[in-house]
């Protein structure tokens, strides 16, 4: 054999070396789609991110920006995203082609799990006579913007309350119309949906005196057989300027989700270092993020309906863990 032929031969079983131990490392890059830079999303999915960076070999966290839970659905659908957060709601929109989703079925994700409340709030002014939910009619209220998440949870309430848009008048603010509205007194109540203390009801309440409405168990619990999403939580009393006692209310919940196409090992060992070093985080809604909490309220696609699963649609990674720990029956 020449000494050329001999050196190729050489730098060709090199090559192979390389590739073989590259595969067996190989790394699993995963784009991770949040919120808006100043959100929670995009917080508390940073800190994920680092917490997974610190404890999951073999796996490479990058946190994006985005509009929000829509967009985080629509990124893994076109493949643009392995995980994402979500609110259980749109979740559940996508997985019907409902609402958001206008007649398009989108279910190539599953839930890792819900990781904190998200509460609806039917703020009203003190000085309007709204006592109860029935009180706000003939009234000026906010719903949200039209095809908002807000505007979807208040039609949902409505509908409960054996209302609908026809028995207020109904505004579509936004965020920051509502709370110049309502010092104004345009409008005397408005819903909204969001973590507490939400930054538009603290600073209405500094404004003018409010009160937020409090709902029964047995309303949250037909709420939640109509639509499976809608959890029970608590505002405590002291969130907010005037308003000293608990308020229990209908949430939705914030939920971390991957693409199906990642592997089950991966979202394994992602989900199971999450609960394992959750003290790690120091977002205060850390408290939420339990094993317990991430199995209320997920919504569960159409053929996981057929195939008689009542618990949600995990993905197989996350559903691995929850049954390891006794959590969901095998």
């Amino acid at each position: 054999m020449r000494k050329s032929s001999k050196v190729l031969a050489v730098i060709m079983i090199v090559a192979m070396l390389f590739t073989f131990t590259a595969c067996g490392s190989e790394t699993a890059h995963l784009v991770f789609t949040t919120g808006g830079t100043t959100g929670l999303y995009y917080a508390i999915g940073g800190e994920m991110s680092s917490l997974w960076a610190g404890h999951v070999e073999g796996v490479e966290v990058t946190v994006e920006s985005s509009g929000g839970s829509k967009d985080n659905i629509l990124a893994m659908h076109e493949n643009n995203a392995e995980l994402a957060m979500t609110q259980n709601d749109v979740m559940s929109y996508a997985y019907e082609g409902g609402d958001f989703f206008e007649g398009t079925v989108v279910d190539n994700f599953s839930a890792i799990g819900c990781v904190f409340p998200e509460l609806c709030h039917l703020v009203v002014a003190k000085d309007a006579g709204i006592e109860k939910f029935e009180d706000i009619k003939g009234h000026n209220v906010s719903v949200g913007p039209a095809g908002s998440g807000h505007f979807f949870n208040a039609t949902q309430l409505l509908e409960l309350n054996g209302m609908s848009l026809d028995d207020i008048k109904a505004q579509y603010l936004d965020n920051t119309e509502i709370i110049e509205a309502f010092q104004n007194k345009q409008i005397d109540a408005f819903f909204i949906t969001g973590g507490f203390p939400h930054a538009s009801v603290t600073d209405v309440s500094l404004k003018r005196d409010i009160d937020i409405i409090e709902y029964s168990e047995e309303f949250i619990e037909q709420l939640h057989e109509k639509y499976s999403f809608f959890v029970p939580a608590t505002i405590p009393g002291g969130t907010y300027e005037g308003v000293a006692e608990d308020k229990l209310v209908p949430a939705i919940n914030a939920t971390l989700v991957a693409a199906d196409s990642v592997s089950e090992d991966v979202i394994y060992e992602l989900t199971k270092s999450l609960f394992e070093n959750v003290d790690e985080l120091t977002n205060a809604k850390k408290s939420y993020i339990t094993p317990e909490y991430a199995i209320q309220g997920v919504p569960t696609k159409a053929a996981d309906l057929e195939a008689g699963i009542d618990y949600g649609s995990f993905h197989p990674g996350a559903l691995k863990y929850y049954k390891e720990i006794g959590l969901i029956a095998d």
